[in-house]
C-alpha cells in the first residue's frame, strides 16, 4: 500500500514538473509572438506617418495577444486547471520581459506601471488558458 502512494507522489512531481515546462514554453511563445509583432509594428511606424502616441496602446495590445496565445498554446498541452496554467504563463512572460530588460540596459522597478502590467498578464493568462484547454 505505501509503495503505490509513492508511485503516485513521483507521478503528480512529474506532472507538475511537465505542467511548469508547458508554462515556460508557452511564454516563450509569448515573447516570440511579442518580438514578430513589436518588429513589424516597428516597420509599420518607419513607413506611414502614424503618431508616436499609437506606440503605448499598440504594444499593449500586443502583449495582451501574446501572453493571451501563449497561455492557450501551454493550456492545450495541460489537462486540468488550464486559468491557472495559463495565469502562471502570464506571470513568466513578464518575468522574462524584465529579464531582457536588465540584460540590455534598462531597469525594472516596483512602480504602479509594472504592478499593472502584472495583474494584467495574470488576467490575461487565465483568460488564454481557459481558451486554451477549452480548445481540445
Amino acid at each position: 500500500m505505501r509503495r503505490s502512494h509513492q508511485f503516485t507522489a513521483k507521478v503528480e512531481d512529474n506532472s507538475m514538473l511537465q505542467d511548469i515546462s508547458y508554462a515556460a514554453k508557452g511564454s516563450i511563445f509569448a515573447l516570440i509572438i511579442t518580438l514578430v509583432l513589436i518588429i513589424a509594428f516597428s516597420l509599420v511606424m518607419e513607413l506611414t506617418d502614424l503618431d508616436d502616441s499609437v506606440i503605448q496602446p499598440v504594444v499593449q495590445v500586443i502583449r495582451i495577444f501574446s501572453i493571451v496565445f501563449g497561455a492557450a498554446y501551454a493550456a492545450r498541452r495541460i489537462n486540468t486547471k488550464g486559468w491557472l496554467k495559463g495565469a502562471i504563463t502570464g506571470f513568466l512572460y513578464i518575468c522574462l520581459v524584465s529579464l531582457i530588460s536588465l540584460l540590455f540596459g534598462g531597469k525594472v522597478s516596483l512602480d504602479k506601471i509594472f504592478i499593472s502590467d502584472t495583474i494584467m498578464a495574470l488576467v490575461t493568462g487565465a483568460i488564454g488558458g481557459a481558451i486554451g484547454i477549452n480548445l481540445k
